[in-house]
């Protein structure tokens, strides 16, 4: 018997699709036109939620010489990108590195916020309407490969690049190139650029069909398919080796819609097909679609066998936040929580993140935990106790009285701690 939990990932979205070679996003199989963000004074309901798109790009260990981002067409203005009036919008490209840039789950969020600009700041820039940018590319870096973050599952060092609108209300529009020559778009060998949330431009050729392809791996349980701002201006369809062009319902103006899909045994370990066909009634130009994946993974925990034990052992140099281990709690999400004497470290079975004082934790000093249910207690070496609400850490107030270290927590039968 296993016991088994799930987890929701929303790192679907591979831009290189069923293989991992450097390629331009969008991909050249998927078909799709372009990158959209809005400027930041838009309105919602001209295809844009939040007016930022994050992207990774993974560069793998086997490369040791520098890489090169490349952005074609960054600015506002020109003839490719979508003007409302006047052109008077600002988008600022970013490039992350190092630590946290990637594994930070505000940075893996749908809706940034929080810290999803985690990481280190490497290199930026703002563009307007500048012509001399239109219809060309512009080239950040070098970027050394040993300044992404460390990511062992998936072969190499993550970058993030962040666009966001900054002001204005027009539609940039862009494209993404991973390449080893700052003058040409020239393959990284084995890299990989993907997102969690695509913002992107349809063609204006109705006759054309764009693709996605998303890998169902053999954990994977089912696949949720939201789409936003569709206006109802065409079909979005699913074709697997099980699914013969499922259609997904479509959203209207401004609003959210989803489909759940199940994977059964003979879709595991291979890709999906999305695509997503254009209303063949009526003529629609700069049609735009943000697109997320949500597939539910089944991971097996526990093996209840009394001779099959499977350990994994776990140090600071994979992110604990020290060597040694004063509590553990695994709470009911499945998130591990565990407590060191520099810090509160919690573990999502591929990553840890830490929180501090800076985070509102009482103390670094975790000695003891519990779970009420709803709640997480935290209990310090100096007497302090720090409570989580899923949310936000808390400390208790203590009123300045001397403490003793908390090694335990109890709970009574009604519930209290």
């Amino acid at each position: 018997m296993e016991l088994i939990r799930y987890l929701y990932i929303l790192l679907i979205i591979i831009i290189s699709g069923r293989e991992l070679k450097s390629q331009p996003a969008p991909a050249v199989d998927e078909n799709i036109h372009s990158l959209i963000t809005f400027g930041g004074n838009a309105v919602t309901s001209w295809g844009d939620d939040d007016f930022c798109q994050i992207f990774f790009f993974v560069v793998p260990y086997s490369q040791t010489s520098p890489v090169y981002l490349r952005v074609f067409d960054p600015d506002t203005g020109g003839d490719l990108d979508e003007v409302k009036g006047g052109f008077n919008t600002v988008v600022n490209f970013s490039i992350y590195g190092g630590t946290g840039c990637w594994s930070d789950t505000a940075a893996q969020s749908i809706h940034p916020g929080g810290n999803f600009k985690s990481g280190y700041l490497m290199t930026e820039r703002n563009f307007g309407a500048d012509p001399k940018f239109d219809k060309k590319w512009h080239t950040f870096g070098p970027l050394s490969p040993f300044e992404g973050e460390k990511a062992e599952k998936l072969g190499g060092h993550v970058f993030k690049i962040i666009a966001q609108g900054i002001s204005g209300d027009d539609d940039n529009i862009y494209k993404y190139f991973l390449s080893t020559n700052p003058g040409e778009n020239i393959p990284v060998e084995g890299g990989n650029l993907f997102t969690c949330k695509y913002h992107f431009r349809l063609p204006d050729n109705q006759k054309e069909v764009c693709h996605i392809y998303p890998f169902a791996d053999d954990k994977t349980i089912s696949v949720q398919i939201s789409n936003f701002d569709w206006d109802n201006d065409g079909i979005i369809r699913v074709f697997s080796v099980a699914k013969n062009g499922i259609n997904c319902e479509v959203s209207g103006e401004d609003n959210w819609i989803s489909k759940t899909l199940p994977i059964v045994e003979e879709e595991k370990n291979s890709s999906i097909e999305i695509q997503f066909i254009k209303n063949q009634n009526e003529t629609i130009r700069n049609f735009k679609g943000i697109i997320l994946l949500l597939l539910t993974i089944s991971l097996p925990v526990i093996n209840a066998d009394p001779q099959d034990y499977n350990f994994r052992s776990f140090s600071s140099s994979e992110g604990l936040a020290a060597p040694y281990v004063y509590s553990t709690i695994q709470e009911s999400q499945g998130y591990l929580w565990i407590g060191t004497a520099d810090g509160l470290s919690k573990y999502n079975v591929f990553t840890f993140k830490t929180f501090t004082i800076p985070d509102s934790v009482a103390d670094n000093f975790i000695t003891s935990a519990i779970d009420d249910g709803s709640c997480l207690w935290f209990g310090h070496r100096n007497g302090r106790i720090t409570w989580f609400d899923g949310k936000k850490f808390k400390p208790v107030n203590y009123n300045g009285r001397q403490l003793s270290s908390i090694t335990h927590f109890a709970k009574s039968p009604d519930g209290r701690i």
